[in-house]
């Protein structure tokens, strides 16, 4: 008995198209200080994406969605319509020109018709941001080889401003779809939409028997919370004239405690540009290394519901009355120290590092360390006299402008904004909002308030 074996290869081609990039890289110079690497914790950035199957049983809806991101249904220009979705590989959802209807022919187009398009558009979820890394989509023909393509994006729903996706024009296959991927390496801020459009178009002669197949189409990329910005600054000004002193001024969700000083003293504020200064009553003899027990600390702690990312820390320093002083930069997370990172930094003496005692030191430091709700953000300098084989007295490290700075990361709390109006026009504020009192305009006049019963034992008062 003989046995036929019929074997069919299926061939899928992959269509791989990158976006172009404008890359541009400036050097500058005139640093004073360098500061050095150190351990990073980066933001998280989740994986999003949106699929349409294109399938009869999700017919343009969106079929899947993964991470902080929403999509919407496909949708197309007016008289270009899906027919069906019972021919091709997939199979596929069949596309045509069609109004009123009746079939509409189409053909002998040598170019792009801007007034027929097929659409997809994502937005990221309320309070998040989306890099959109790229387009996934099956494309084809039926009955012919002369449909033409070209892929767009666009931030703006009318497409008066576009990118095209594709070099070339796409020759789509006939009686079949492949696979094109696309690079889109675009930011959609939270309230933006990423719109894709598919433009066809037949090069045949006129017909309305020729149809486009699509299959399958996927954006994604990556999507992180909104950010912020928020500090904490440490001025360290003489409060006998006006200034600070040890009190800390803020800005964004986070809050702080005053400086604090553990083992050391303040002693005037007349070191280099007025900065505060600061003494050991003795420092120890023959010390080459911090003292553990000597330092000046300074914290930030971002507020219920939120996540703080530090990003930097800024200050001047300098010493006073000795030209030996040196001081480590330390951070951590951990209140007792026992986990931090040491900030390698460099002064103006490229031999010893010590401070100088004529002007304060700018230093600035990058970073990029996460600070979880509940958590704290420490940062301590401790300063000592060096290798000297006298103890010393009346020697002082200098202090100016301590700045923590980074990007407040919120997380969904309820909040709430009300206007009582029962005694003047202010607001009562319940979570992480600002708000104002009520005001009015010229043609308004305000003529005191009556109580208005709007059912049995509910009261509003309401002004006249």
């Amino acid at each position: 008995m003989n046995s036929l074996i019929t074997i069919f290869e299926i061939k899928t081609t992959t269509h791989f198209y990158k976006k172009k990039k404008v890359m541009r890289n400036s050097l500058r110079g005139n640093f004073i200080l360098m500061v050095l690497l150190f351990s990073i914790r980066i933001l998280a950035q989740t994986p999003a994406s949106v699929s349409w199957s294109l399938t009869l049983s999700d017919s343009q809806k969106v079929s899947a969605v993964t991470g902080n991101l929403s999509g919407f249904t496909q949708t197309s220009s007016p008289g270009f319509v899906v027919r069906d979705y019972a021919n091709g590989p997939g199979p596929d959802q069949r596309w045509w020109p069609f109004e009123n209807g009746s079939a509409v022919p189409w053909g002998a187009e040598t170019t792009q018709v801007n007034t027929r398009w097929v659409q997809f558009a994502v937005l990221p979820n309320a309070s998040f941001n989306f890099h959109a890394e790229n387009l996934s989509i099956y494309l084809g023909g039926k009955g012919t080889d002369g449909l033409r393509a070209n892929v767009a994006f666009s931030l703006d729903e009318n497409f008066s401003s576009s990118t095209q996706l594709n070099d070339t024009i796409l020759v789509l296959k006939k009686d079949s779809d492949s696979l094109y991927s696309f690079e889109l390496n675009e930011d959609v801020v939270d309230g933006k939409t990423l719109y894709v459009r598919v433009y066809p178009w037949y090069a045949g002669a006129s017909s309305t028997s020729k149809y486009l197949y699509m299959r399958m189409a996927t954006i994604a990329g990556t999507t992180k919370a909104v950010t912020y910005p928020a500090s904490a600054k440490w001025e360290l000004s003489d409060p006998g004239i006006g200034g600070t002193g040890t009190t800390v001024a803020l800005s964004g969700q986070v809050s702080a405690l005053d400086e604090l000083l553990n083992n050391l003293k303040i002693n005037q504020y007349t070191g280099p540009g007025q900065s505060q200064r600061l003494k050991l009553d003795t420092w120890p003899a023959n010390q080459t290394t911090r003292i553990d027990s000597v330092y000046i600390q300074f914290v930030v702690t971002p507020k219920a519901g939120f996540n703080f990312t530090a990003t930097g820390i800024s200050l001047g320093i300098a010493a006073a009355s000795i030209n030996t002083m040196k001081a480590g930069f330390y951070y951590s997370t951990d209140p007792t120290f026992s986990n931090e990172t040491k900030v390698e930094y460099k002064t103006l003496d490229s031999v010893n590092n010590y401070l100088s005692i004529t002007d304060l030191l700018p230093v600035s430091i990058s970073l990029n360390e996460k600070v979880d709700p509940g958590e704290t953000f420490y940062f301590r300098i401790y300063p000592w006299v060096d290798n000297d084989p006298v103890m010393r007295t009346g020697k002082y490290v200098c202090l100016q402008n301590v700045l923590i700075s980074g990007e407040i990361e919120g997380t969904s709390n309820p909040a709430v904004v009300e206007w009582p109006f029962e005694s003047g026009d202010g607001a009562v504020i319940t979570g992480a909002l600002l708000a104002k009192n009520q005001t009015y305009s010229s043609a308004m006049k305000y003529a005191g308030e009556i109580s208005l019963l709007l059912k049995p034992g509910i009261l509003c008062k309401q002004r006249k």
